[in-house]
């Protein structure tokens, strides 16, 4: 071969073998870059919060909203379907004060960041016939199951839905900084009332949590020394039927007494001693 061919030869295969690199460059640039793409999208998935602390999709919160009258505008109720725990939580992300807490820096903001939600307990006033609403009520629980806040709900029973309440810190000498929430099983009340008052529960029924009005000025002047709880929604106490047909109440602390303990605010109506009294 002449040397002008030869050159010519070496000049083509030079740029072919030019072309192939640059063609495995580029392979290789691109398989590079969908693998970060892919770690990146990995990344951003596992750093979702946890069930309890993110945001709901507008489209499964869709209120109902009820008319107040006046100037007011209508209030929000979220339906709760089936009434699982599941249903309840999920409406309850979807309230207005559930939803601000968690953009704020405050002591509740900290507690939904760190925590999470535990199921809701249902809380009712210690008798339907005072004008009392029915509660959710949602703990914000820490890694030991302690509650470090509190969010309660309006429930209206008739309509399965639910209203947002409030917000509540555990904090101080809060009974509740210490215990699990509530401090007390049913099982546990209904213990505590054959053992201490020989009144087995009655067939078919169940215990409940309840909250009372209490005696403020009674307790305030120390004529009264209940320290047993159920004065407030977010601190219930049990309220078990007796096959003797009398309310037992167990207080926060796992003792019974009979509804003459428990001190009510004379205000209103005393605390049922007949089962016949809901």
């Amino acid at each position: 071969m002449s040397q002008p061919a030869r050159k010519k030869n070496r000049r083509s295969t030079q740029r072919v073998g030019s072309f192939w690199r640059a063609v495995r460059l580029t392979a290789i640039i691109s398989f590079v870059s969908l693998a970060v793409i892919a770690v990146v999208f990995a990344l951003v998935e596992s750093a979702q919060p946890p069930l309890g602390k993110h945001t709901q999709t507008a489209a499964s919160c869709t209120p109902t909203l009820v008319s107040t009258g006046g100037q007011a505008p209508p209030e929000k109720w979220y339906s709760i379907n089936s009434g699982s725990a599941a249903d309840i939580l999920s409406a309850a992300k979807c309230t207005d004060i559930y939803q601000s807490a968690l953009q704020g820096n405050d002591i509740i903001a900290t507690a939904l960041h760190t925590g999470m939600l535990a199921n809701p307990v249902l809380v009712k006033p210690y008798r339907s016939d005072v004008g009392l609403a029915q509660y959710w009520v949602v703990p914000v629980v820490n890694a030991s199951n302690r509650p470090l806040a509190f969010l309660t709900l309006f429930y209206d029973p008739q309509s399965q839905r639910i209203q947002e309440g409030e917000f509540d810190a555990v904090t101080g000498n809060m009974f509740y900084t210490s215990h699990a929430f509530p401090a007390i099983t049913a099982n546990a009340a209904v213990a505590a009332v054959s053992a201490e008052q020989h009144v087995a529960l009655a067939a078919g029924q169940a215990a409940e949590l309840i909250y009372f009005p209490a005696d403020v000025i009674g307790i305030q002047q120390g004529t009264n020394h209940w320290n047993g709880g159920g004065t407030s929604v977010i601190d219930p106490i049990w309220r078990v039927p007796g096959a003797d047909g009398l309310w037992h109440y167990v207080d926060h602390n796992g003792q019974s007494h009979p509804s003459t303990d428990i001190p009510v605010d004379p205000s209103y109506q005393p605390m049922p001693a007949s089962t016949t009294i809901q």
